[in-house]
């Protein structure tokens, strides 16, 4: 567990923090979504890994992700990295649009690699992230965070043609 040991929470203080109940906090561990708390029943401790996989099962949640995705999503993130993703799932959301594209390209740190050729191979598994794009409603794109900056452009273009075929 990644678990920074300067945080010690309470199952009662992750509902409270969170809006997440109990039970459901409970599931997660017994899912592997969350990793064990230190101690048992009433004496449960849980860190700052426990709160920030839990607001990001959450924000994840609310896009249609499943369970199972969102936990090997997580187990392949640092602590930093989960630090980063919640403090983006936490500013004031936006519709989509051009203006709205082009911050959150602008938003994007992942390491970046060259543009992709048949010769390359694909990021080990361990070091891929993922980020989802709404272009439009019911559109979504998923972009693979080491192939981002190649392909940013072509995101640009699809989500331009969108929105001038939403506007036709």
């Amino acid at each position: 567990m990644k678990n920074n040991s300067r945080h010690a929470y309470t199952v009662s203080d992750l509902e409270s923090l969170t809006g997440i109940n109990r039970r459901t906090i409970h599931f997660y561990v017994k899912e592997g979504v969350l990793p064990a708390p230190r101690g048992a029943g009433g004496g449960a401790r849980y860190g700052e890994e426990h709160l920030l996989r839990l607001q990001l099962t959450r924000d994840l949640q609310k896009s249609h992700l499943k369970l199972l995705g969102i936990r090997e999503a997580m187990d392949r993130l640092s602590l930093e990295q989960m630090r980063v993703m919640a403090k983006k799932a936490g500013s004031p959301s936006k519709p989509w649009d051009m203006h709205a594209l082009d911050g959150w390209v602008g938003l994007v740190q992942a390491p970046v690699m060259p543009a992709a050729s048949s010769s390359t191979p694909p990021a080990p598994a361990a070091a891929q992230t993922w980020e989802r794009i709404r272009v439009a409603e019911g559109f979504e794109v998923l972009l693979r965070s080491d192939l981002a900056q190649s392909y940013r452009p072509l995101v640009r273009e699809l989500a331009a043609r969108v929105s001038r075929r939403g506007a036709a």
